[in-house]
């Protein structure tokens, strides 16, 4: 009788234990400050990539084990914006909402974003200058060449991957933007950078302007 009983405590504790081992899914919408939908964002629980993106009316659905903590989207057209989960089974968020300010060394995930207003880069002769002048971890050498600390590949070239207006662009593109029409800048290096594939391995710089 005994060892029925212990036999019965077993099988009901592992029970238990893998009902709550399963996955659970966390539906959600990501919108901009016009509300309008952000299609195609990738979604990152605690900073680890998952399958889910939105679709084109900005929905997504993703699966998780356990409960997450911060909830990232990245946005080929607006960049990457997170916010702390508060156990909503549907989450509504708007990008310009969240907290953006991480940084990190060597090759982990790093994002930066500036944000000014129109005019106020006057000061700065060339977007070369700019970057020298409020972007961290962007080095620009003697030549302008354009590296992102911490980021690199086995590639010939180190460059990263230019972004305007949510078209890649070639660095000598970037050169014709006047420092003081320049909206904001974003930039990726590591995971998050993965949203651009093999261009992306040095990096992006992404660039809107006003």
């Amino acid at each position: 009788m005994r060892k029925f009983i212990l036999l019965t405590i077993f099988v009901f504790t592992n029970i238990i234990f893998t009902v709550g081992q399963r996955s659970k899914h966390l539906t959600g919408y990501v919108k901009d400050s016009l509300n309008s939908p952000i299609a195609n964002a990738m979604v990152f629980i605690d900073g680890k990539k998952t399958n889910g993106k939105t679709d084109a009316k900005g929905f997504f659905r993703v699966k998780y084990k356990k409960r997450p903590r911060i909830i990232s989207f990245l946005s080929p057209t607006h960049g990457v914006d997170k916010m702390i989960y508060k156990g909503e089974k549907t989450v509504y968020f708007v990008y310009g909402k969240g907290s953006l300010k991480t940084k990190a060394t060597g090759t982990q995930t790093k994002i930066v974003k500036t944000r000014t207003r129109r005019g106020n880069n006057r000061e700065f002769l060339t977007i070369y200058d700019y970057f020298k002048g409020t972007v961290p971890g962007v080095v620009v050498s003697a030549d302008n060449s354009v590296t992102i600390r911490g980021a690199g590949s086995f590639n010939a070239s180190n460059e990263p991957l230019f972004v305007v207006n949510k078209t890649p662009v070639s660095k000598a593109s970037i050169e014709s933007i006047a420092p003081s029409n320049v909206k904001n800048i974003v930039i990726l290096k590591g995971p998050e950078a993965a949203l651009y594939g093999a261009r992306g391995a040095n990096g992006v710089i992404i660039i809107t302007t006003y």
